[in-house]
């Protein structure tokens, strides 16, 4: 009987000590907060003396998963790639059938950790993949708000899932509709605000605090078309030295064309002492100067150059690279840029796309348009409307060339808040244009369906955001498409 006994505590404490954790405690909350801060060493110190005490809690299991997914995402390096889908497929294994019914964690943890690796596999172009990790995260999420509702760190990966479902273009909204999926932009940015508020008073929740500032300023500033709400993240995330929050409000500052604060902000700052490099601050900064036509902008696009080994923006940056040089009246090394951009890997995002089509055309961009587009991108309206007023219309042998004058004088009467005038001019992009591969007409047409969103006239507005979905095969339909399916769907719910 007693050797029973002690057969039974042995394998009671054997149970006991192989099952699975999942504790949030101070070191746990401290390594979140290092790796949303981008200080991967320190986080991977407290990571380590977490597993050392306690080897059985997979919550720094789960930080390291999303250090690996910072890594890939920012770096885009195939080392950090795999070592992201190893960490993944431990923590799984780790987490044991019927463990869900005893705390949320382990629905949210498998729930984000194919959310992360949806975002990775569009990263590296793997897009049924991502489609797969995308409805797994969901069906998760779901299953987890249905079974524990009080555990409110659930909004954060339901909140980002709902945001981006209610941004999916037209054209693909009848596969969110067979994939079962429901969510808008405003349910989904809702969720995140009231999240963040939460964690600004409960001491418990503070480390979610850096990412959602994150969160709720990148996916407000580029779905929810409100400027002023943008402004407010900024201030928000002033004198932060967290180059993910730089980031956030380089982006904020760049969409609403306050560009010498853009600049401000990020000179002398694109490295941070003690935090993981994030190269594309330089293609920044880079671009904010050349939106100036400062010859120093150089030096920045050399550095993302030199400094970043994925793909995205490598184009792009080269091609912004060969502008700089073409203000300065240096056709020998613009030429030599094009050539560059040819041999150049990768083009899955818009920007790459359109220096990949710029340099195969041959054809050598308007000086004065280029200018007045770049100085009207910087936010210089009045600098740009000049330009434009100095160009020589009947100079403008090219089509090509005459629609994208139009277009710059509409883009400027708009800001400068002579409607009347942006709509016309908008008007006849589209009439001499909707069937180019130009963005010029499509482009319009958003900001048509923008200028009248803004004066509620939603019947309109709607109108012409259609009309831009319509417009099939111009350039840098992705980024359109969705903010016009975005402004739809604004319209459509007022």
């Amino acid at each position: 009987m007693k050797l029973l006994f002690v057969i039974i505590i042995f394998q009671l404490s054997f149970l006991t000590g192989s099952a699975s954790v999942y504790d949030f405690n101070v070191t746990c909350r401290n390594a979140y907060s290092a790796t949303m801060a981008l200080n991967f060493d320190q986080a991977l110190q407290l990571i380590d003396k977490e597993k050392k005490i306690n080897p059985h809690n997979l919550i720094p299991a789960y930080i390291e998963l999303k250090l690996y997914f910072l890594k890939t995402f920012i770096t885009e390096e195939q080392q950090y790639y795999e070592s992201f889908k190893r960490t993944k497929t431990d923590l799984l294994n780790q987490i044991k059938s019927g463990d869900e019914d005893l705390s949320p964690y382990p629905l949210m943890l498998k729930s984000e950790a194919s959310f992360t690796h949806a975002v990775l596999k569009v990263k590296f172009n793997e897009m049924m993949g991502a489609g797969i990790e995308f409805r797994k995260s969901y069906k998760l999420i779901e299953l987890n708000m249905i079974k524990y509702p009080q555990f409110i760190q659930n909004k954060k990966t339901a909140g980002v899932i709902y945001t981006l479902i209610g941004a999916v273009p037209k054209n693909y909204q009848w596969l969110i509709s067979f994939l079962g999926f429901k969510g808008s932009i405003e349910k989904g940015l809702s969720e995140l605000e009231n999240l963040q508020l939460i964690c600004k008073t409960d001491n418990a929740l503070h480390y979610l605090n850096d990412e959602l500032l994150f969160l709720n300023s990148f996916l407000s500033t580029h779905l929810a078309n409100d400027p002023a709400k943008a402004m407010q993240w900024t201030e928000a995330m002033r004198g932060s030295a967290n180059p993910l929050l730089l980031f956030a409000s380089a982006s904020i500052l760049s969409n609403i064309g306050k560009n010498d604060k853009l600049i401000e902000l990020l000179i002398g700052r694109t490295t941070v002492p003690g935090k993981f490099k994030v190269p594309y601050l330089e293609y920044m900064l880079g671009t904010a100067l050349l939106n100036k036509a400062d010859p120093s902008a150089l030096v920045y696009f050399g550095n993302y150059l030199r400094e970043f080994r994925g793909t995205s923006f490598i184009r792009a940056s080269l091609l912004k690279a060969g502008w700089s040089e073409l203000l300065q009246g240096d056709t020998v090394a613009y030429h030599q840029r094009m050539k560059e951009i040819i041999n150049a890997r990768g083009d899955l995002t818009d920007e790459d796309k359109q220096a990949l089509t710029e340099a195969r055309s041959g054809l050598i961009p308007n000086p004065s348009l280029l200018k007045s587009r770049l100085l009207f991108d910087g936010g210089y309206y009045p600098e740009a409307f000049k330009i434009l007023a100095y160009v020589k219309t009947t100079e403008l042998t090219k089509l090509k060339d005459q629609v994208e004058y139009l277009y710059r004088l509409a883009r400027v009467y708009d800001r400068l808040s002579d409607h009347e005038k942006a709509k016309r001019h908008y008007m006849e992009v589209i009439r001499l244009s909707r069937n180019k591969t130009w963005y010029f007409a499509a482009n319009s047409a958003l900001l048509l369906g923008q200028l009248y969103e803004r004066e509620n006239q939603l019947e309109k507005a709607a109108y012409y955001y259609n009309q831009c979905l319509d417009m099939n095969g111009h350039e840098y339909q992705n980024s359109i498409d969705q903010k016009a399916q975005t402004g739809l769907n604004r319209v459509q719910n007022l």
